[in-house]
């Protein structure tokens, strides 16, 4: 990692790594032995920064796997499963204070959440009562966080929202930073060659009123049509020049990616969504020289 110049790993994390919830079927095991581990070695070796992320909470927030379970979607308006998350989250900040690196993490207190799941990954899966929730349990991290350290940055995906949206829930001073995914897999017209155009022009407006900083928390250089080996590499810079110039950085989705599912174009499914095949493939360098931008 560290020689193609990462110096930021987000890890997601499930509620179950820090709590065992009654009636989750999800494991509570070993997970934080490893997980210091790997940042240990990755603070301390490489001086990476590491973003801790909730992927999951109790209850389900998106009717998805990655939530907790497909179908599960209880957690919104459930105090029960509110305190259970306040609960995971309390022992994943104790867990960063006890590593005496503080300084070096990031906190993320849920991931993609869909309160309407039928409209996952757009604006309108949140509803107004949905968003309610999620301030209130984001106004609660926020509290836990200045308790022990404000210092800390929050992360708060912006649920297809945008910062714009989020940023006057909150006070200019809140130490936070918008999540935002943006992926072209899905769009009707996206291809591997228009992409870069669309990179270049329509995600520095996730920036937004510049009120809190933006983060790429997940992205991929897979388009809906015509993929190639060769492109990989302008897409990439693309998205790099472009997180880094406008914004705060970006992460990729993800490091590790082993689905052989075939694509449009060339390739499967892990030849545009695993950074490591694309390290290996030399369409991930240390440098910026293909740029579309």
């Amino acid at each position: 990692m560290a020689s193609v110049n990462i110096n930021v790993l987000r890890i997601p994390v499930s509620y179950s790594v820090w709590v065992e919830v009654p009636g989750s079927q999800l494991d509570h095991g070993a997970q934080k032995h490893y997980l210091k581990a790997i940042t240990t070695y990755a603070i301390e070796r490489y001086g990476m920064h590491i973003i801790l992320s909730l992927h999951n909470l109790p209850g389900g927030i998106n009717n998805r796997e990655t939530g907790e379970a497909f179908g599960h979607n209880a957690w919104y308006g459930n105090q029960i499963y509110l305190d259970w998350s306040y609960r995971a989250f309390d022992a994943m900040l104790a867990w960063t204070q006890e590593t005496g690196r503080l300084s070096s993490f990031t906190l993320s207190p849920i991931n993609e959440p869909a309160s309407e799941p039928t409209e996952f990954a757009s604006a309108a899966g949140m509803t107004p009562s949905g968003i309610e929730w999620l301030q209130k349990y984001f106004n609660g991290c926020l509290e836990r966080v200045a308790r022990v350290d404000k210092r800390i940055p929050l992360m708060i995906q912006d649920t297809f929202q945008g910062e714009s949206f989020w940023g006057p829930h909150f006070p200019n001073d809140a130490n936070i930073v918008i999540d935002t995914h943006i992926y072209f897999f899905a769009p009707p017209n996206a291809t591997a060659f228009n992409v870069p155009d669309a990179i270049c022009k329509q995600v520095p407006a996730a920036v937004g009123d510049g009120r809190f900083p933006v983060f790429i928390g997940e992205y991929s250089v897979l388009s809906t049509w015509n993929n190639t080996f060769a492109g990989r590499k302008t897409l990439f810079d693309t998205w790099r020049y472009v997180s880094t110039t406008h914004m705060q950085g970006h992460a990729f989705w993800s490091w590790r990616f082993t689905t052989r599912s075939m694509v449009d174009g060339e390739g499967v499914l892990k030849d545009y969504w695993s950074y490591e095949d694309m390290v290996d493939a030399s369409s991930i360098t240390a440098e910026t020289t293909s740029s579309y931008c």
